[in-house]
Order: C-alpha cells, then structure tokens, then sequence
C-alpha cells in the first residue's frame, strides 16, 4: 500500500511551472495544445463503438438510491406502521398495530434509524367491545410536545350484528412509558350505516392551525368534521356531542340508484393554492370539486355543498378500488395526482393551475400493488415506492422533475414478500426512509429499517 503524500515529501518538490523544467512556453503552443485535444476527443466520440444517444424526457437517467439495512426481529402480527415520537424525547418512535385492536406496540428510536425491540401496550378498558380498527393515525392532536395515536375502530353495542364506530385517541406513552387514554368520542350510528367503507384523515379544515378530524362513508354523500378545540381535551374519556360535528352534504347530482351505492373516495388538499382547504370527490369516471373560500365553509354545520365537475378522464377509468393519492409531482405549488387501479396500471395527473388535470403517461406495476409517496434522492419533489402483488421485495421510481418517472429500482429484501410498508425521513435528513415488515421462512415475520444513504440532488 503507498504511503500518502504528507508535508515536506515529494509533492512539495514538485514543479509548479513549465518554466522550471526547461520548457519555453509561448501562447501559439498553448493554443495548438487545447485544438489537439479538443480534435481527439471529438474523434473518439465519431468512432466509439457505442455512441451516446438523447435520452427522452420520460427515460432521463436515475440517480444511484441505496439503503443501509437494519433488523428488527421478532414482529407482532404487524397491520399498520405509523411514525412518531410518543414518549418526547425528540426521537422519531414506531407504532405498529395488529389485528388485535385493543393493544399497539411501541419500538422507541434514536433518530438514526436504530429502534429497540416493540414494547406491548394497552388502549384501555374502553376498548373491551371492539370489533376491528379502521385506521391509525399519529400526531400531536392536542399540543403537548408528544404524538399521540388515533384510532379509528368499531364495537360491539347489543350484539354482534349491530356495530356503532368511535374514535379513541391515546396520549401514546407518559414519563414511565405507560399509556393513557386522553380522549374517548364515540359517534352515534345514525350517522354512519353498521357496515360501512369508513375513511378518516386530519387537516386543519378551519385555520386555527390544529388539527382536526374528518371521516365519513365512502358510499354515502355526507362528509363530517369534527373540529380539534381546547376544550376537547380532558383528563379523562368523555363521549362525543353530535354538536361539535360539522355535517356536509356533497351531492354531485349524478343519479344514485337505491340498489347500487357509487363508492367515491374524498381528498382534502388546496387545490388552487389559495391556502384554504378544497375538497375533491373522486368517483369511478369523474371528479368533482368543492372549492373552499376565505369564509371557511366547513366552520357553517349542516351546509349542503354541490361539487362541479373538476376533471373527466379520456380513455381509462378511475375505478372503484383504485388508489388515489396527491403528491408533488413537478415544480409548481400546485399538488398533483396518482392513481393505480388493481391492474397495476397508473396515471400521473398534473394539476393545471387549479383548473383541471393534465394526464401524463400510465404507470405500469403488477397486480394488486401497494404504493408509497417519498423524496428518495433529495430533490424536493415525490417519487414512487412499489411493494406486494407478487413482488420479492420493493420497486422505487424516481421522478424527474417533470411528472414522468424512471425505469423501477429493484430493492430485493433478500428475496422476501414484503407484507406491509411505510415512509419517512427517521433520521431528519431530507431523504426518505423506509420501514416495512417481511415474513421471514426461518423466522416469521421481521422488520427491515431501510435507512437511505443516497447522494442527495
């Protein structure tokens, strides 16, 4: 092995002008030396065997994405991955759920992408009559420094038939790592049917910068928000007013048949870029739009909204069960859309100023995929995290700025069917991370924390 260059060696000898070797340099050398190199390189592009060739704007070459793996091991019966710090300590926590809805599981992390081994624990004896979670969400509802877990869940109230939902929010975990119930709404059944299509996500619908809560039934036409106030957070569980609900009805005007429900999925996003929330009612053939105004519409309870038409595709549909997600897909303010039926098959489109959407190019994937939205290569903008539907381990397409993405990434996970997914930037660097679940023949189910060390764009 050759000993570095260090002070006083042979660098320091080295000459550092031609004029100490001997050499009389004039300005017509120097010119002829440059024209000479210019023509031999120039010649060695004409007669290479493989020339370069332009790549199309939808082919441009990906940047190099790699991960630094590490395990957990040992899962529970994972159903749903979320990120947060629960405990406030400032480190970024995993919270895992299983279809078990009376416990959550914690692994405590460092902000480095190591997490301990998941810790069991309770929502609390409010939790005896549920049936099944709906949907987990995590996030600091009501201002203390800590993340606390949302879940969205049915119960049992006379039988095992009629079925009634709640919402249940944990503190996640206090000063001793034990959990506590904060907040306990449950919602009379009158206002979702027993066996619905339940959706639930927050937004700060009202401007007062907290959160709040809107859920609704995929096959109806009402759409409820509960506003996140103060007063909503007590020491202990207390049951919901149907006061504090804002009811909006979101009837399109299309012909609903009393046999056939039209199931729809419902976006809350500015649209416009005007700063206040729109909605966006995204059927099998058309989507419709809400637009929100500086009067904040969803403050009024009980107004009946009629959506316009926003956006008709031409030449594919929607679809009932595809999956519908908005992203920062180029360099505007204004988020864009991505679809993916069961098919496999995708659409990028490109929001055109809050007008209407532009359709780029289809996607193609395999059967039933799973899709994830993350900056993978650090350049502000969302690229594409594929998994399941066959495949043995995760696909990442890269975006390249303007809407188109690049040939799939392949991340094997040592061959292994990944079972579920997330994504965030654990470490707090700018780029994506990943946390999923495999099942591992030998093993059982395991965790894989891909923590991205690409070269940041």
């Amino acid at each position: 092995m050759s000993k570095p260059f260090v002070r006083g060696s042979f660098v320091n000898k080295f000459p550092t002008n031609i004029s100490q070797i001997g050499l009389a340099v004039s300005k017509e050398f120097i010119l002829l030396f440059i024209s000479l190199c210019f023509l031999g390189s120039f010649a060695g592009y004409l007669w290479a065997e493989e020339p370069a060739t332009r790549v199309k704007s939808s082919e441009k070459a990906s940047t190099f994405v790699s991960f630094l793996e590490k395990r957990l091991l040992n899962l529970p019966a994972t159903r749903d991955i979320k990120v947060g710090d629960v405990n406030g300590d400032g480190a970024l926590d995993l919270i895992l759920t299983t279809p078990d809805p009376e416990v959550f599981w914690v692994s405590r992390g460092d902000n480095r992408g190591n997490f301990s081994l998941p810790q069991k624990h309770g929502f609390g004896e409010y939790y005896s009559d549920v049936v099944h979670g709906e949907t987990l969400i995590v996030s600091d509802f009501n201002g203390d420094g800590r993340n606390e877990i949302l879940h969205f869940q049915k119960r049992r109230i006379t039988s095992e038939t009629e079925e009634a939902t709640l919402f249940l929010v944990s503190s996640g975990l206090d000063d001793e790592g034990t959990s506590k119930v904060h907040l306990l709404l449950p919602l009379s059944d009158a206002l979702i049917s027993p066996h619905s299509q339940l959706f639930l996500f927050s937004r700060d619908v009202d401007g007062d910068n907290r959160t709040d809560f809107v859920f609704g039934d995929s096959s109806l036409k009402e759409l409820y928000v509960l506003r996140n106030t103060p007063e909503m957070w007590t020491s202990s569980p207390r049951s919901l007013n149907l006061d504090d609900i804002v009811k909006i009805d979101i009837e399109t005007g299309l012909p609903d048949l009393p046999e056939i429900k039209r199931p729809f999925q419902v976006l809350m996003l500015d649209v416009d870029h005007d700063g206040v929330t729109d909605i966006l009612r995204v059927g099998e053939d058309e989507i419709f739009l809400v637009r929100g105004d500086r009067n904040r519409f969803f403050i009024s309870s009980g107004k009946a909204m009629n959506p316009s038409p926003f956006f008709q595709p031409q030449g594919f549909s929607i679809g009932t069960d595809s999956t519908v997600m908005y992203a920062h897909l180029n360099r505007d303010d204004f988020p864009d859309l991505v679809v993916i039926n069961e098919a496999g098959k995708g659409w990028i489109l490109i929001n055109k100023e809050g007008k209407d959407f532009t359709v780029l190019f289809a996607l193609n994937l395999s059967s039933d995929p799973f899709i994830r939205l993350g900056d993978f290569n650090g350049d502000r903008l969302d690229d594409i995290v594929a998994y399941g539907g066959g495949y043995g381990g995760i696909k990442i397409l890269l975006n390249n700025g303007e809407g188109f993405f690049t040939k799939p990434i392949d991340w094997t996970v040592n061959g292994m069917v990944v079972r579920n997914l997330t994504v965030h930037d654990i470490n707090r660097d700018g780029l994506s991370d990943i946390i999923l679940t495999v099942r591992n023949p030998q093993r059982g189910l395991e965790g894989r924390v891909l923590v991205n060390i690409s070269q940041r764009l």
